[in-house]
């Protein structure tokens, strides 16, 4: 059993050409060849042993602040543009009429989804972490 002993946010996803990779899914050590996604200095993997969980370092020994956030939103953009599937929860909320859902689970199915794209919409430049189209491309929805 891997046991975490300081209770911290740790890196578990290390990148590689542009794709993210999880710890379990590399060589240890140096011949990951990983970087981290945030700030693109060399990773270390340390997925021998078995007192710590399993986690990226940053060779040079000082850890960014942001590596894991940084990791967790490209991942989710991945998983996105590879599954090409995005399921809404319900949303319940207190209204005019009590306590009402207003919005319905879904599932959306994309036929194509466009990450990290520049796009206009309504006269304003905007970069989107993902453009999702479905329906022929008559059917747009945007992640920011």
């Amino acid at each position: 059993m891997l046991v975490n002993n300081d209770h911290q946010s740790i890196l578990q996803w290390g990148e590689r050409n542009g794709l993210l990779h999880h710890i379990d899914e590399v060589e240890n050590g140096m011949s990951c060849n990983c970087i981290c996604s945030y700030c693109g200095n060399p990773l270390v993997a340390k997925n021998n042993g078995l007192i710590k969980v399993h986690h990226f370092a940053h060779l040079s020994g000082v850890e960014c602040a942001k590596a894991v956030e940084s990791a967790v939103h490209k991942l989710a953009k991945q998983v996105l543009s590879n599954a090409k599937t995005l399921m809404l929860p319900a949303c319940d909320g207190f209204g005019p009429k009590g306590m009402h859902e207003y919005i319905q689970p879904a599932r959306i199915d994309f036929d194509h989804v466009i990450v990290e794209k520049n796009t206009v919409i309504e006269d304003e430049r905007i970069r989107p972490d993902a453009i999702g189209l479905f329906g022929g491309n008559t059917g747009v929805f945007i992640v920011r």
